[in-house]
């Protein structure tokens, strides 16, 4: 993991070496192009509520609204259609499963379980504008996600069945774990004014969040898989570049 990282962040440390071929009067962000603002994503509904995982079965959840910080940067003047992103933001999950078909096939009837996942994400990539030199370009992205949580609390519960070796209450706090995840996107850079652009598109994200519990009876929670998010998406964001 830390050579993924270095390997994202590594042409952040460069750009330091392009200063000397600007002129003096420019300052550090006009040199380097940095663009600074803000960005919100959300999933696209899904009828789905479980994935398969090597693992077994896994909730997949949707997000609601993931809203942050996003920095950008166009450091190499001979690839002036490279960005460079940088995005940090929070995000609140509370989830409830409960597919009846899931729970009888599985645990039982009535099977329902809640899921809250408060986190922070940072997401580094890149960005190519296809008509950088105009107004309006379209782009596409790539990008490599680190998930920080910050609370988890996991709920399930069922109808009592006698055939069913599981308990009928179980609640878990804590124990979440550093994930990881990728991203793809595309869409339309427009500049408002000379200063201000936005950003509309589309993505799709493969992340699976971790966890770190004690062996449960619930089998698929066995590779330490607690949900996945495996969804197309709508992002918008809006910068001031200097």
């Amino acid at each position: 993991m830390r050579l993924l990282l270095l390997a994202c962040l590594l042409p952040w440390v460069l750009t330091a070496q392009q200063e000397s071929s600007y002129p003096s009067s420019q300052n550090f962000l006009q040199r380097n192009n940095i663009q600074v603002g803000f960005f919100a994503q959300r999933d696209n509904s899904s009828p789905q509520t479980y994935t398969y995982s090597v693992g077994g079965i896994i909730p997949l959840l949707q997000r609601k609204g993931l809203f942050g910080i996003a920095v950008s940067s166009k450091p190499f003047k001979k690839l002036s259609f490279l960005e460079l992103q940088l995005n940090f933001g929070y995000e609140r999950i509370d989830h409830t499963g409960d597919n009846l078909d899931f729970g009888r096939n599985w645990f039982g009837e009535n099977f329902t379980e809640q899921i809250s996942y408060d986190h922070w994400q940072l997401a580094t990539g890149f960005q190519l504008e296809v008509m950088h030199a105009y107004r309006c370009s379209p782009f596409i992205g790539a990008r490599y996600l680190l998930v920080f949580p910050e609370h988890l609390r996991y709920v399930a519960q069922r109808d009592f069945d006698p055939d069913v070796d599981l308990p009928v209450y179980m609640e878990l706090n804590g124990g979440g774990k550093l994930s990881q995840g990728w991203e793809i996107n595309t869409g339309l850079r427009l500049y408002i004014t000379q200063h201000w652009n936005l950003k509309l598109g589309i993505y799709y994200s493969l992340l699976t969040i971790k966890m770190d519990w004690p062996s449960l009876s619930i089998g698929r929670f066995s590779d330490n898989n607690l949900f996945a998010t495996d969804n197309i998406g709508f992002m918008l964001s809006t910068q001031y570049r200097w």
